[in-house]
């Protein structure tokens, strides 16, 4: 599938003063340096692979259209989102 997202992996880089920016491996910012609880930090780091996971299913085990399941649709749902499709 293809992406314009900046590609993984993403880390969270903490500050001693508790915020948080999730970083490319390059260190160029995805997200700002803010206020951010660490569980959503580590989400938002995690996305890359959760997209490239995601998709690799989808890709692994192809539904044929009408015939969706709740989960495959759900997937094809997210995919589409995290795209800016949906």
């Amino acid at each position: 599938m293809n992406t314009k997202h900046t590609p993984g992996p993403w880390v969270v880089q903490e500050w001693a003063d508790g915020t948080r920016a999730i970083e490319h491996g390059t260190g160029d910012d995805i997200v700002p340096r803010c206020a951010m609880k660490a569980a959503d930090a580590a989400l938002v780091a995690a996305a890359p692979a959760i997209y490239e996971a995601l998709a690799g299913m989808l890709r692994r085990y192809p539904e044929q259209p009408g015939t969706y399941t709740p989960e495959g649709a759900a997937a094809r749902a997210a995919i589409l989102r995290a795209k800016g499709e949906a």
